[in-house]
C-alpha cells in the first residue's frame, strides 16, 4: 500500500493512495481516502489510538508478545507432528518445514507448494499468531493468499473475529487443521 500526493507545478494538489489490490484512488479530500482506505480493509489512524493509557503500553507489550510467542509454538507443535503425517498418512503427497525464527512454514500438497507466514496480532492486550496461507504464481513473483486464521495463546484456531474454529484440546486439532490448509491450497487458483 502506498499513499502521497501528486504535484502540479510546485502546488500539492491530489493525494493519492494505492490499495494491496492495486486499486489506485486520487481525491483532494483526505477524508474521502480514509473511507476507501476503511473499505479496503486498512484501519486510518482515529482520535481514539491517541487516548490509550501510554502508561499501560509496556505492559500490553510484555503480555502481548508472550501470548504471541505461546501461540506460535503451538502451531510449530502441529508442523511438527504434519511432518510425520506427510510419510504415514499422506502417502508423501504432504510436506512441511518450519523456518528457524518459526515464522515461515513451507510445504507441498500433490506439487502445489505453499508458504504459511506469521505475525503478531494484537487485540485487547492479548497476543495471537496471524497465520496467512499463501501460494505462489506460475513466475513466482506475486503471492496468492488462500486463506488466513488467527492462533490464540492456548493453541485454539480462530477465525477474524476471534470465534473459536478449532478447539486446543481437539483430539484431532493438528489433522483437521492440516486438511483445511490443504485444501485451500489446493482449491486456490494458480496465478500466472
Amino acid at each position: 500500500m502506498a499513499h502521497g500526493f501528486l504535484q502540479s507545478g510546485a502546488a500539492l494538489r491530489d493525494q493519492w493512495w494505492q490499495s494491496s489490490s492495486g486499486v489506485l484512488v486520487v481525491a483532494r479530500d483526505i477524508n474521502v481516502l480514509g473511507k476507501v482506505a476503511r473499505m479496503e480493509g486498512v484501519r486510518c489512524v482515529d482520535k481514539i489510538d491517541f487516548e490509550y493509557d501510554n502508561h499501560q503500553f509496556q505492559r500490553a507489550l510484555v503480555m502481548s508478545a508472550g501470548g504471541y510467542q505461546r501461540a506460535k509454538e503451538c502451531l510449530l507443535e502441529n508442523v511438527d507432528h504434519w511432518k510425520r503425517l506427510g510419510p504415514e498418512m499422506l502417502r508423501g503427497f504432504f510436506s512441511v518445514a518450519a523456518g528457524e525464527s518459526g515464522e515461515l512454514i513451507t510445504g507441498e500438497v500433490l506439487g502445489r507448494k505453499f508458504n504459511i507466514h506469521l505475525s503478531p496480532l494484537v487485540d485487547d492486550q492479548k497476543g495471537y499468531a496471524e497465520a496467512i496461507v499463501s501460494t505462489r504464481s506460475l513466475s513466482g513473483d506475486a503471492l496468492n493468499e488462500c486463506c488466513r486464521f488467527l492462533v490464540a495463546a492456548n493453541g485454539s484456531v480462530l477465525n477474524a473475529e476471534k470465534d473459536e474454529l478449532l478447539a486446543w484440546d481437539d483430539d484431532a486439532q493438528s489433522y483437521r487443521l492440516l486438511i483445511a490448509i490443504a485444501r485451500r491450497v489446493l482449491s486456490s487458483p494458480v496465478l500466472v
